[in-house]
């Protein structure tokens, strides 16, 4: 479950021409806000974005990691 405050990892999809160096694009943010469709994020560098719940990497209380992403 996700929880205000909680440090997550926002998956990125590649554009089209794009290097696929790594398998997975990831960028580090901090939920912001908890919507009924979509969760509100806030990136290192200041910026606030709105993503679904399927887009996030995230650790469980239990301590067991959740990986979102399908595909």
């Amino acid at each position: 479950m996700v929880e205000i405050g909680m440090p997550v990892k926002v998956i990125r999809p590649y554009k089209n021409g794009e290097t696929r160096d790594k398998k997975i694009r990831t960028q580090n943010a901090i939920v912001v806000g908890i919507y009924r469709n979509f969760i509100l994020v806030q990136f290192e560098k200041g910026y606030k974005e709105c993503c679904r719940i399927n887009e996030l990497w995230y650790n469980h209380k239990r301590g067991e990691e959740y990986y979102g992403y399908k595909g």
